[in-house]
């Protein structure tokens, strides 16, 4: 079946749209890591005070696609529930913690995503061009979270990261 919207998951082509948008989603990530690599401690600070929240917003993004699995009937499970809320409390645990910290809670969140949804592609509940695309976007996210955590100043201010402090 070469159909590009089938729903089976026999349609490995990622839709244009899709790859698009996914990686439309992937340039801040690598912005505000290239920033936080090379630009001055005040731009290096700025880069990761955007940077923290918008892996979090991804990230619980990210979840909300096992919602729309349960609500849209395609699979049932309280495992969904779990998978899909998970993202969310990662993020927002990221938001208040130190920095270096929150940069390792929102790699490991997406990695654990991901391997979640590589489970659902398995089991034929997401389409095989999701997991491959899942798999781009989320190496590239977690390169750029590793760049920006690496790459931080190890400055007074850069301990915590709560904004407004």
């Amino acid at each position: 079946m070469n159909d590009k919207n089938d729903t089976s998951g026999l349609v490995t082509h990622i839709p244009g749209i899709a790859l698009a948008w996914g990686w439309a989603g992937v340039i801040p990530f690598t912005a505000l890591a290239g920033l936080t690599a090379l630009a001055e401690p005040h731009i290096q600070a700025f880069a990761l005070q955007i940077l923290v929240p918008y892996s979090a917003i991804i990230l619980t993004f990210m979840g909300g696609v096992h919602w729309g699995i349960i609500i849209s009937r395609i699979q049932n499970g309280m495992y969904l529930y779990t998978t899909g809320i998970m993202p969310s409390l990662a993020a927002v645990l990221a938001i208040l913690v130190p920095l270096d910290f929150a940069i390792a809670v929102l790699g490991v969140g997406f990695l654990a995503l991901l391997l979640c949804d590589l489970w659902l592609v398995r089991t034929a509940v997401l389409p095989k061009w999701y997991g491959k695309l899942r798999i781009q976007l989320t190496l590239a996210v977690i390169v750029c979270l590793a760049v920006a955590g690496f790459t931080a100043p190890p400055e007074p201010g850069f301990d915590n990261y709560i904004i407004g402090q």
